[in-house]
């Protein structure tokens, strides 16, 4: 491309002439290569999009390039950059000393777990607050929590219910941390109550399976799919404090 052939880039950037990239790419790289030539020699580490806005001149477009060939092996780096992704915290309290960290997707069903545990955890160290999609990047936070061995989840069964789960557990094996499992009698218990909700939308069989497979359990995995594929999703809150007092089997193999 012309416009690379006119820029004297850094060593480190030499790969940019032989590389396919878009003209957008080629100039954002020319400005990291303006940085790396007046500020290569400074020490200091900071947060991406702090670094972003530094050396691109917006907070986000180093999360836009992240995604891209500009940082396929042998390219550019974050290390280069002296910058890391931050991720954000989980919400959580310490109930017990046990090794399970509880997620709970909601607020007010954390708030019942919560409550169903104090002074009798069981098993559970902590007890987060996943806040719905927030956790599938609140999961690298994990790693803060001392003593966590387990991670067990509870949310809605639909379809982002599902989701956020799978991908936050895909996320943590990334991150060398522990994968996030289903809190397998929980769902029993929801699957078991009588809180139904149509509208939702209805998923193919395809579609369907990438989501259920999480659950890990045959009879789990059927009634979630037959949810799907029928629009009907099933709110945890069904589960209520009532229902977490009265039968507390659910913890006992978490």
């Amino acid at each position: 491309m012309a416009l690379a052939r006119t820029v004297a880039w850094r060593p480190t950037l030499a790969w940019v002439l032989r590389a396919r990239l878009t003209l957008g790419q080629v100039e954002q790289l020319r400005l990291v290569n303006n940085w790396l030539r007046d500020r290569g020699r400074d020490t200091d580490v900071i947060p991406l999009r702090e670094r972003s806005l530094e050396v691109l001149g917006h907070e986000k477009a180093l999360d836009r390039l992240l995604t891209t060939t500009v940082f396929a092996p042998d390219r550019l780096t974050l290390q280069q950059l002296r910058t890391f992704r931050t991720h954000p915290p989980l919400p959580s309290v310490q109930v017990g000393v046990g090794p399970v960290l509880l997620v709970v997707e909601n607020d007010d069903t954390f708030h019942s777990i919560r409550t169903a545990l104090t002074g009798a955890p069981g098993p559970v160290g902590h007890v987060a607050w996943g806040a719905g999609g927030a956790f599938e990047a609140s999961v690298r936070s994990v790693g803060d929590l001392p003593g966590v061995e387990r991670v067990r989840y509870f949310g809605d069964l639909d379809a982002s219910g599902l989701r956020i789960p799978r991908n936050a557990s895909e996320t943590a094996v990334r991150e060398s941390l522990p994968r996030v499992t289903p809190a397998h009698d929980l769902y029993r218990a929801l699957v078991g109550s009588t809180a139904r909700q149509g509208g939702q939308p209805v998923l193919t069989n395809e579609q369907s399976d990438s989501l259920v497979g999480w659950l890990e359990d045959r009879s789990l995995m059927a009634e979630a799919f037959t949810l799907l594929r029928s629009g009907v999703r099933v709110p945890q809150e069904a589960v209520s404090l009532t229902v977490l007092t009265r039968d507390r089997r659910w913890l006992t193999n978490l």
